[in-house]
């Protein structure tokens, strides 16, 4: 079959099976001829023997260069794909396999460098095939891909058992810490400020940072008033009171149901009474008991103990009993303080006193040691430490005690205490900052009393 793009027979060398593609003593093409014509059945006319093409599209014979003339590079003309899909790129035909991918890609001309990637635009075939239309593209620069910033960290350490441990306790102490930063912390710092503050209770709603005057009136004035001393006196010497009752009523009731005896676990939980009662219950009833109208303590004085008439107990300052000018009013609350806390020192008293040898006080009592010489010798030093705790810790609560006086006198007959006086300051006067300079002065004043037992006890263990 004569390919029409080849020229006649004879010129061409059709029927010549050298492949040369030219006659006797003319010069082969090269691959800077003008651009291979493909024919009808997709076979790529190179100017020289035809190309024959499988059924799965690869040349058979394909033509093949001469070898005394160098081929060119494929800086040449543009490259031209047949209908199949095989690109001519005006030497060696590149074969095409099924999957449309290039089998023998032309290779660059060694002595040439390739040019860069911003050569001429590439031209795709029907089958998706490149002709760059140039020069082949140079190697291109490997794009970094980023590393994945989990594979780029180090991977932790496990943690010791040790660390395990101090995780766990930080996360348990967490909550505690929180409520007490919110009622204990914030609230006493709110006190310091206002403590510095010319501010009334009305002016808190319009209150605002920018307005604030920073002062030390409010100290001044509490810390001169006569009113605050006299009731700094009373709370020292309600707290002190009621501190040691307790303690020793305590420790007595503790020695008497130290040794067992019938019905004595009974007692022991009505002992407990008191200390588990509600305040408010508690108050009413010793209100009601010390009733100069119709109480159980006024009916009893007047009619088996010859008093003259019923006794005000929550309201009277003082009475003169004798040489001494009594204060009813705050011996009451005391009394009631001791009644309802001395179960805490009894519980605590308890408790050292089943762990002390029984052996020691039977050799002691062997060797003719009384019951106050094994007391003062043997069982007081082994009570000394916690009686000296529960000394300090009733102190501190019942120096800032306010709910005992307030629902049994109100502050009355010479009862006012320093955490009464502040509430009549905050509630009474709408002073907030009197009220806070007043506690404030109490804060400092507990500080004094922990810090004088905690220098005991280093003094005890140096």
């Amino acid at each position: 079959m004569t390919d029409p793009g080849s020229g006649s027979d004879s010129e061409s060398g059709f029927h010549s099976g050298t492949g040369s593609g030219a006659e006797s003593g003319r010069a082969p093409r090269s691959n800077t001829d003008p651009d291979p014509v493909s024919d009808s059945r997709g076979r790529v006319g190179t100017g020289g023997a035809p190309t024959r093409i499988s059924a799965f599209g690869v040349p058979e014979n394909p033509p093949q260069p001469n070898p005394d003339i160098k081929p060119d590079s494929n800086t040449g003309p543009d490259a031209v794909s047949d209908p199949r899909g095989r690109v001519d790129t005006g030497g060696a035909a590149t074969r095409i396999s099924a999957f449309g991918v290039p089998e023998n890609p032309p290779q660059p001309n060694p002595g040439t460098e390739p040019d860069s990637n911003t050569g001429l635009d590439p031209v795709s075939d029907p089958r998706g095939t490149v002709a760059t239309g140039g020069p082949s593209p140079g190697p291109r620069s490997a794009i970094r891909v980023p590393e994945n910033r989990s594979a780029a960290r180090k991977p932790r350490k496990p943690l010791t058992m040790s660390r395990r441990e101090d995780l766990h306790g930080r996360l348990l102490v967490a909550p505690t810490m929180v409520v007490v930063l919110a009622f204990a912390v914030l609230p006493f710092l709110a006190v310091v400020l206002f403590a510095f503050l010319d501010i009334r209770l009305v002016d808190i709603p319009r209150l605002y940072l920018d307005e604030l005057e920073f002062t030390g009136d409010n100290l001044a004035t509490v810390w001169g008033s006569t009113r605050f001393w006299s009731a700094a006196t009373t709370t020292i010497a309600y707290a002190a009171a009621s501190s040691a009752g307790a303690v020793l009523v305590g420790l007595a009731v503790a020695l008497a149901l130290r040794h067992p005896f019938p019905g004595r676990g009974l007692i022991r939980a009505l002992v407990l009474v008191p200390y588990v009662l509600p305040v408010v219950a508690a108050a009413t009833i010793w209100k009601t008991l010390l009733n100069p109208g119709y109480g159980l303590v006024n009916a009893i004085g007047t009619e088996w103990l010859g008093w003259p008439e019923p006794i005000a107990f929550l309201t009277t300052t003082s009475r003169d009993l004798g040489p001494l000018a009594v204060p009813v009013a705050l011996l009451c609350v005391i009394a009631f303080e001791i009644w309802k806390t001395f179960p805490l020192a009894f519980l605590f008293i308890t408790a050292r006193l089943q762990v002390v040898p029984g052996d020691i006080e039977e050799a002691a009592q062997i060797d003719g040691a009384g019951k106050t010489r094994v007391f003062r010798h043997l069982l007081l030093p082994q009570l000394a430490g916690v009686m000296a705790l529960l000394a300090v810790l009733r102190f501190l609560w019942s120096f800032q005690n306010f709910n005992d006086i307030y629902l049994l006198t109100g502050g009355a007959g010479g009862t006012e205490v320093l955490a009464v006086r502040v509430y009549s300051e905050l509630v009474v006067r709408a002073d907030i900052g009197t009220a806070s300079a007043t506690g404030l002065l109490m804060t400092g004043m507990l500080l004094v009393v922990v810090a004088v037992y905690a220098w005991m006890i280093k003094r005890e263990h140096a």
